[in-house]
Order: structure tokens, then sequence, then C-alpha cells
């Protein structure tokens, strides 16, 4: 019988949800089962994708109908708790590569003479490869690719510099379409000479791609941002010489990803700074986000606005600006973008440092006013980049240090502003329970954070946790994350008695500032792997370990997105493994294997793994180019897997297959089932008698014929006179449709059933394939030949097919089927 909210109108019911963030949502359509035949209808999940994740790639698929809106709203919610648990799908060895990048989805690396493209979202087996010494030719410049260099990957094109002695100061600037079913020779969609600098950017879309370089002089001396634009629609691969760049004046700021980022979003390009002015300035108070912006299609010195944003007051704290962190990204939610910075403070005069990562939404308003504010409720003070007086037009003139002010000096302040809960994240909640592990910056190879999830992500080197074999450390992955507290939890101060919170009051209107009611629960800082990892795994997320005789882990190049995070290790002077650590159950590569959990690493120190293997691959390669072994059709492959084909003739650009398939070094590492039954069992334990209830079930997985050790594990130890270890009752339930495990089946079957005249294994089963019912009954002959009794308890009708779509005979698809197998007399 339905009851609580199941019992409710639709519509009302349909506004209650409305008023529920996504992660309850989720938790709300699985708390019961009445209520989640309503929220999980698909029109209902339409409406709740559309308000909380129209904009993640799942939600498109389903407004393209390639994905249900269930199947898009479960998918994006275990992504982000994956991301947020540190608890990866998969692990693998993508490649080997020189160097690479992993923008939109899709690898792209340098191995040999050639650069392979993977799209890794798109679960790719073949790989678009473009021939290096072959491309020379087309692009008509003899020797170009000196010093190549991957620069940016979106929408299907690729960007590539190269420089070359003999040019100087100038690079060769390549866009290369690597779509399928483009024709070879439309494939170079851009190669133009352009200025090179230590500081160079790439940008583009789909139509076009903008290059930027810190070259350009300002009026006060200093080196400023300066853009060029090219159409990639254009059909012309070289552009008309002489085409004007725009100079990004007074934006201040010259590191990528630290003071300054750029990117692409509707149609603009924007660009971002935490600098206000190329000087120190002595005494000051607040500071600024300096945001541009200008349309890609009309690229012009009057079409570039410019915005700035409060970003904080000078006295929360010095910043140790060692482990500043700049990004632009894209809420899920809104398709806004959103500032990200990460920012180690000591804060409000303390003695610790501690980092706080900070978020707050870019909007640049429609309309055109010299002080354009926005609401206070979001935390956001916007007006418009000015040229003005160098002092500011208002001071806190209470403060002493404005006596100290000189006419050169050019100070900012305003009124501190109020951040909503949901805009700072810091590393340490105040919780002593929850203090996490530090680590030293040159022991952090990359960080990140993901606002959708709201978790950050270190990938760190920890020499506490050494391997078992040798004293080396070896890479983890650093995950802290937070949820959203529920307004009625007990624990919460802030709301006594079971009352709501309510918002803050804007001093200035009295207007409730929604958000400000919001408050988070700190879930904790998770590592992975665990210190008892299989030893296959640690080969994939730390290839070369057992290689080094000292502990040091030098450059990590790594890039990372909301699902995904990708690495290699060591400095490009020879092709090393690129690892994906992937958090989306979506991405399933092929050829993946589970993992033996059991597994531990034991071998000595000196034993080599991943160095062989390297050299297989990519001596093949060679081999087959050196001797000329390989066939010359282009639209061939070979079956062993990767065996490249011969370059011939025009031919600089096809497909082959994925390099990882050949690599075979893959895992996939989460248990769905195993989690499942783990959590029921622990919801369920009150049900069970006994103080330690949780203890009397378990779940474990096991892989049929393997060792029973992990299985025989969960039975206490009984008197010597007892019988050997085993059970004293197997269930086998829907087993048999797997005919090629019946023989691993039974050696299980035979080694875990206790031999005891009472001891019993009893078989249930459906034929879902009613015409291989003799093969599924194929287990119960080789049970009898192995000497075991089997004998039929009964048959069961049932009133419906559990699966209607399937083909065969319906009553057969209708039948239970019982079987009880025992030890014969002479076997006990």
């Amino acid at each position: 019988m339905p009851s609580g909210l199941a019992l409710l109108p639709l519509e009302l019911l349909l506004g209650i949800i409305s008023y529920l963030n996504f992660e309850d949502y989720v938790h709300l359509g699985n708390a019961q089962r009445e209520l989640g035949s309503l929220l999980w209808g698909e029109s209902t999940c339409r409406e709740v994708a559309k308000k909380h994740i129209r904009y993640t790639k799942e939600a498109v698929l389903a407004q393209q109908r390639k994905l249900t809106a269930r199947a898009a709203i479960r998918r994006v919610f275990r992504r982000r708790e994956a991301f947020a648990k540190a608890l990866p799908y998969s692990a693998s060895v993508l490649g080997y590569g020189l160097s690479f990048i992993y923008q939109d989805g899709v690898l792209c690396y340098k191995t040999l003479d050639t650069i392979r493209v993977l799209d890794v979202h798109g679960q790719g087996e073949t790989e678009r490869v473009i021939h290096v010494p072959s491309l020379n030719g087309v692009v008509g410049v003899p020797n170009w690719l000196g010093g190549l260099e991957l620069l940016q990957y979106q929408s299907g094109t690729l960007a590539l510099l190269s420089s070359s002695d003999w040019t100087g100061d100038e690079a060769w600037l390549c866009a290369i379409d690597v779509k399928d079913s483009i024709p070879t020779n439309e494939r170079v969609r851009l190669f133009v000479m352009v200025a090179t600098s230590s500081k160079t950017f790439v940008r583009q879309n789909s139509h076009y791609l903008c290059y930027g370089t810190h070259t350009s002089i300002g009026t006060h001396g200093h080196h400023e941002w300066e853009v060029r634009c090219y159409d990639l629609t254009s059909r012309n691969m070289h552009p008309e010489d002489g085409q004007r760049s725009l100079q990004l004046g007074d934006l201040v700021g010259s590191d990528l990803g630290v003071t300054v980022t750029f990117r692409i979003h509707k149609g603009h390009l924007y660009a971002l700074s935490n600098q206000t002015t190329f000087d120190v300035e002595e005494v000051d108070w607040t500071s600024y986000y300096h945001c541009y912006r200008f349309p890609l299609n009309d690229p012009r010195p009057n079409n570039l606005e410019k915005r700035r944003v409060w970003r904080r007051q000078h006295r929360e704290g010095p910043i140790n600006d060692s482990w500043t962190d700049l990004a632009l990204q894209v809420d899920d939610c809104t398709g806004d973008l959103l500032i990200v910075e990460s920012r180690r403070e000591w804060q409000n005069g303390q003695s610790t440092q501690w980092r706080t990562y900070y978020t707050q939404p870019l909007i640049f308003p429609e309309w055109q006013d010299s002080h354009c504010h926005i609401d206070a409720s979001s935390s956001l003070f916007t007006t418009l980049a000015s040229n003005g007086p160098a002092i500011a037009r208002s001071l806190p003139l209470d403060d002493p240090l404005v006596h100290t002010l000189g006419e050169d000096s050019k100070p900012n302040w305003e009124p501190g502003r109020k951040r909503l809960p949901r805009h700072y994240h810091p590393e340490y909640s105040g919780d002593p329970n929850l203090t996490p592990p530090r680590f030293l910056l040159p022991k952090t190879k990359y960080r990140t954070y993901d606002p959708n999830s709201s978790a950050f992500l270190d990938l760190v080197v920890d020499e506490q946790a050494t391997l078992p074999y040798c004293r080396h450390p070896h890479l983890r992955i650093r995950i802290g994350s937070r949820q959203l507290r529920s307004p009625l939890d007990a624990g919460d101060e802030s709301s006594p008695n079971g009352i709501l919170r309510q918002p803050d009051r804007d001093e200035d209107t009295g207007m409730f500032i929604e958000g400000t009611e919001d408050r988070f629960i700190d879930r904790g800082v998770c590592m992975w792997p665990p210190l008892d990892a299989p030893a296959e795994l640690l080969d994939v997320i730390n290839p070369n370990r057992q290689q080094s005789s000292n502990s040091y882990i030098g450059e990590v190049a790594t890039a990372a997105d909301d699902r995904s995070i990708v690495y290699r290790i060591g400095s490009a002077d020879g092709d090393r493994p690129i690892t994906l650590i992937n958090f989306d159950p979506g991405i399933q590569l092929r050829g993946l294997r589970k993992l033996d959990h059991a597994s531990r690493d034991t071998r000595p120190e000196a034993e080599k793994v991943d160095e062989g293997m390297r050299e297989v691959v990519l001596e093949t390669l060679r081999g087959e180019r050196i001797k000329g072994k390989a066939r010359a059709s282009t639209e061939e492959h070979d079956e062993r897997g990767f065996a490249p084909v011969q370059w011939t003739g025009n031919s600089w650009c096809r497909e082959e297959t994925a390099m990882y398939r050949a690599i075979d070094m893959g895992f996939q590492l989460r248990r769905y089932l195993i989690e499942n039954l783990t959590q029921n069992i622990t919801t369920c334990s009150p049900l069970f008698p006994g103080p330690e209830s949780s203890s009397i079930v378990s779940a474990t997985g096991y892989l049929w014929g393997a060792s029973l050790a992990p299985l025989l594990a969960h039975l206490s130890s009984g008197p010597e006179t007892e019988p050997a270890p085993g059970f004293d009752l197997l269930i086998l339930a829907d087993l048999l449709f797997n005919h090629s495990e019946h023989r691993a089946l039974l050696s299980t079957l035979k080694t875990s059933l206790r031999r005891t005249p009472s001891s019993r294994a009893l078989v249930f089963f459906t034929p879902y394939r009613p015409w291989l019912l003799e093969k599924d009954l194929g287990f119960l002959e080789l049970c009898r030949e192995e000497g075991l009794m089997v004998k039929k308890i009964g048959e069961w009708v049932r009133d419906k097919v559990m699966f209607a779509q399937d083909r065969g005979d319906e009553l057969l698809r209708r039948t239970v089927f019982g079987y009880e197998i025992c030890w014969a007399a002479g076997n006990v």
C-alpha cells in the first residue's frame, strides 16, 4: 500500500520536489518503491534534468533522445559521487607518448613520428593517427615540425604549434580537423606563421580559433596580451597577411592558470585576471577580478567589454601565492561561467595557512551602463573597468593608513561583501576528527576543483604509503568533498529545535539574501588507491615505479575534467605510459579486466613489469615501418591489434586500433552489486538478532574457480575434530546461463561445500533463453559425472515473464526450476 508522500496528488508532489536539490531528489526516489515509481517517471526526470543538470553531456544526450532522462540523472549522480568519494570506476594505461593534452574528453598524444587522437569519453576503440613526416608535404613548408607542441583540442579540431631555429621568434600555427568523414585534403583548416613567446595560449570552438601571446607593450611599458582570431569555416588555409590583432589593454597577469585564464563560451572569448596593477601597491584594501570578453565573429576594440568583480578584502589575511590556481568553469545548472580560484591564506591573523576554493558566477549584463550592480544576494559586485582617477572615490576614513597615501597611490576600497556558503569551500572544516593529511607543494603534482561535485582533487606523492616490496613512495589521489546539510539537521546549532534556518538580511535593503541559509557537512578527505591495493592496479597507477633506485618522482604532466584524470610520469625524453583514472560509469573502455582484489604485491623490488610492455608496443610500430612488412592498404587493420600499416602517397591521417587495446593494462574497479548488497546489509542490520548483527551477513566478491580464502575467512574456526572447513548450505541463483564457466563453478562448489551428509547446494534458475535449456542443464550433468547426487525439487510458474521483450517459449521463460545437490555416500 502506498504511504506518506506517495499518497499526495502528483501536482502537489512535483511542487514539493521542485524545492529539492539534485542529490536529495535522487535519494528520495530511491527511498520508497511507490514513491520511486512516480519520481522516476520519464516526464518528471526530464523536468529535473532541465532544472539541475541541463548543461551536462548526459542531459544533452537525453535532449537528443540518445539517452533517457532517468539514465542521465543516475549517471550524473553516480559520477559525482564517485568523484567526491574517490571511488573510480576504472584505471588503465591509454598509450605511450612523449607529451599529451587531454581536453573535451579527448586524448591527443605524440609517440614516435605520429600524433594519436583517442576519444576517451566516447569509449573509442580506434584512434585518429597523424603521420608527422607526411604532413610536411601537405603544408608546403619543409621541416616545419621542429619543436612540435600540442596546444589545444576542442570540437574535433587539434591545434599545433611548431617552432624552428631558422624562424627566430616566429612559429607555425596549424589547426587540423580530426573528425570522421572529413576528406584528407580538407583536414588542414589553418596554417599560418605567428609570433611566439614563452607565454602562449590557444582557445577554439568549431568555428573560430584564438591565438594569444604575451608580447604587446602597453602605454605603461609592461607586456600585455595580444589575441588574433581566425575563422576555421572559411576554407582558407592561409589567412591574408596583416590581419589585425586585438590587444587586451590593462589586463594584468601573465601566468596561465595562476593569475590569468582564458575560455571560449557562447561565442565569446573570456579573459580573467586576479591582478589589479602591474606595480605593487603599498596601501590597498580591496582586490578585484578583472574580466574581459569580445565576440569571436567581430574582434574589434569597440566590442571589447570590461568588467570588475569583487574578489576579497586584504584584511582577510595574506595569501601564499605558490598555491593559487585560477580557472573558468561552466555551471551544470545554469550554463553560466564560474570563476574558480584556489587560495591558501593565513586567514584572520592565524598562524596556520589553509586552502580554500572560492567560486562565483561571472555575469556580463546585456545592457550598457557606467556602473552596473548585480543583486547583492548573488555576492557578485560588478562595475565597468575604467581608467579614472588614481585615488579611489571613497576610502575608509576611519583607517589611519589613509593618511599615508601619496599622490601616486592607486588604492581600491569598498565595503566587504558577504559570500554565500556555496561559494567557498575550505579544505579544513574545523572538525579535529576530519583534519586532512597535508602535503608539501613539491609533493602535490596537480590540483583542481569541481564546483558541480563540490570536491577538490589533488594528485600527490605519498611518501608514507610505501609499497609492500620496497620503500618507494607512489602517486595517490587525494579528494576532499562536502554535501549540503539538511535544514532540519539536529546537529546544526544554527537551527535549534528543528526550526528552519532563515536567510540573512541585507544591511542596506533589509531584504533576505537567498542562499545564506545554506550549511554544508564536510565529508572528509579520501585517499586512493588504498595501501593494500592489488599489485596489478599499482602497476597501472605508478608505471615505472619499480625501475628506479631512488624515491624521487619528478615531473608529472596532468590534465583532468569532472569525470577523469590523465597523467604521465617523467620528463619528455622518451615514450612513457599515459594513465587514465576514470570516475564516470558511462566510460567503459573495451577489454578492461575485472580486478582481483585478493591479489597483493609481493614481488621483489628489482622485478620489471612496465618497461617490457612499452618496448613490445613501440617496437611493433618501428619494426613494421622499417622492414616494410605492413600492408599498404589504408583501409585495412592488422588483426593483432596494434600494428600500423605503411604510410604511402598522400596518406597522412587515418584510423588505427587504439593503442590501449594492445597494451591491455586496465581494470574495472567498481563492484556495483557488492556495493549495493553491502548498503542493504547495513540498512537492514537492526532486523538481525544478536548484539553483533552486522557481522552475521556479509557481501564479498568472488571469481568462480579462484582461491576460497576470502570466503572461508568468514567462517568461525571450530575444534580439530570437525570436518574440513566449508559451508553447510550453498545457494546458486540464476548462474547456469554462463555456460563457459560451468566447470569453474563446479570446482568452487566442490571445494566450498562441507563434506557432511547434511550439506546441500540448492540450484534455482529460469531459462531466459529457452533454446539453450539443454546447455543450462549441462551443469547438472557435470555434477553427476563428478560423483555428486542431483535431485529435482520442483518447478514453479510465475504470473509473468521477467523480460517481456525476450524471444522464445513464454512458458519456459516464466518457469523456475529447482535442484538439490549433495555428496554421495562414498564421498563424505
